[in-house]
């Protein structure tokens, strides 16, 4: 069996993946993606937080998910704040 192929798979997964993050800002967060803010972030971090997103509802270290998401909400609550 060959992959010559493959890439038009990978190529449809990071289409959809981008496509998802968009619709998941728009729709869900009322924010403009980081793409909009630093391309860097954008391109190595949310590949990044979607992998970890992944392995978290994959069991992936429980107890580093409760603590990284209850810190996220603290930094969440404190950045609401300051916009008031």
């Amino acid at each position: 069996q060959t992959y010559d192929n493959i890439w038009i798979y990978a190529l449809f997964i990071h289409v959809f993946c981008w496509l998802a993050q968009f619709y998941g800002h728009g729709v869900h967060e009322k924010r403009a993606p980081a793409l909009l803010d630093n391309l860097t972030q954008a391109l190595i971090m949310a590949p990044l937080f979607i992998i970890m997103e992944l392995l978290f509802v994959l069991g992936y270290k429980k107890e580093f998910q409760i603590n990284t998401q209850k810190l996220a909400n603290e930094k969440i609550r404190e950045f609401k704040q300051l916009k008031k």
